[in-house]
């Protein structure tokens, strides 16, 4: 196990900034998730610590080790920085079994037959796929060959585990399980993880730490309760789960409180927000499952709208409420709702500025990267 330190990493591609002053911590034994669009240069900074990609600036530390350092142009070689890697295609042998697939990191640094025989037993039962070391790819699904793809990483020891999109190959159901099983592998074998990924419901269940990066750009570190709850801004909080910016003007303040009226509206609703509050033209950040449909108007924080659309998603339904110009999601348990329902806002409100970007806005079509 390992710390891994990241600082100040410089990356062009031509005219591209594919990394602009990317600075981050994994702690040891910790599992910290890179989340964000195609192009924000999460993938490109993994395999800049893998030693696959050569940054401009910046230094990368694993440990007490520098393995790359732009300054006195240090540069330690991929198969020298006791990685275990995890590609999103797997890149696992069609032509070897399991156990030789796992083995082959072992035979390359000419570790002894029976150690490896010993080894390659001992990571495929952490893997569970103990009884499958004589199948050959073909043969196995696509979590099976995931796994393998995981032993043959790990099997080596390496000081850091850097997993790049390792269950976009899988449905729905098996990702869910996946990444289960994932954090609790990792967690038993304590080593310090680095998981690229845009899907934000991996990030959020799996991380002890997520890090939102928005176009070369670290957006926002924290936990993922931080990241979710209080978003550092615009791009973070559209697209970290779902949330409604609610376009306006506020009008007044005192203290904490604000007067906000919507856009296409005239009376101006009063709620207390988190943040710097400057009057002006902007938007409202508010969760979906923070709304309360509620019958009285003279409430604190509330707000007449219209009902547009209703949705059913399981275990609840979203209903989409007009607010003069706004359309506002609202995840409820009632199947029925008033013709004009009144919309209860919750005790603290996020706001942002009105010109701030947002995730639609903010991918990077001129990125060299897939994820």
């Amino acid at each position: 196990m390992a710390e891994l330190s990241i600082t100040s990493l410089g990356k062009s591609f031509g005219d591209v900034r594919a990394l602009d002053d990317v600075s981050i911590v994994a702690e040891e034994g910790k599992l910290l998730t890179l989340l964000g669009p195609s192009g924000c240069g999460k993938s490109t900074t993994l395999w800049s610590v893998a030693g696959l990609h050569t940054p401009d600036t910046g230094a990368i530390s694993i440990g007490d080790r520098v393995v790359y350092d732009a300054a006195s142009g240090t540069e330690v070689p991929p198969e020298e920085r006791q990685c275990g890697v995890v590609f999103q295609s797997y890149a696992i042998w069609p032509h070897m079994s399991v156990a030789d697939n796992v083995g082959y990191p072992l035979k390359l640094r000419k570790v002894a037959k029976q150690q490896r025989r010993e080894r390659v037993e001992e990571v495929l039962a952490l893997v569970e796929l103990d009884d499958l070391g004589g199948r050959y790819p073909h043969e196995l699904s696509g979590g099976q060959q995931q796994r393998v793809a995981l032993a043959r990483a790990l099997a080596y020891q390496p000081r850091l585990l850097l997993l790049d999109e390792p269950f976009s190959n899988l449905d729905a159901k098996l990702r869910e399980r996946a990444r289960d099983w994932l954090r609790d592998l990792q967690q038993r074998v304590g080593i310090t993880t680095v998981f690229v990924t845009h899907d934000q419901d991996e990030a959020l269940s799996m991380s002890d730490r997520v890090v939102v990066m928005n176009a070369g750009r670290v957006a926002q570190i924290g936990t993922p309760e931080e990241v979710y709850r209080d978003p550092a801004d615009g791009f973070v909080a559209d697209f970290v789960g779902s949330i409604n910016l609610v376009p306006g003007e506020i009008v007044g303040h005192d203290g904490a409180d604000i007067d906000f009226v919507v856009d296409g509206t005239r009376e101006a609703i009063r709620v207390r927000v988190d943040g710097d509050v400057r009057l002006g033209p902007g938007r409202l950040g508010i969760r979906p499952e923070t709304i309360s449909i509620v019958g009285d108007i003279d409430q604190p924080g509330t707000v007449r709208g219209t009902a547009l659309e209703r949705r059913f998603l399981g275990d609840h339904y979203r209903q989409t409420i007009g607010i003069g110009d706004a359309r506002v999601a609202v995840q409820t348990h009632l199947a029925s709702i008033p013709d004009h329902p009144v919309l209860r806002l919750p005790d603290i409100c996020k706001v942002f500025p009105a010109s701030e970007p947002t995730a639609e806005s903010s991918t990077n079509p001129n990125s060299l990267e897939t994820t």
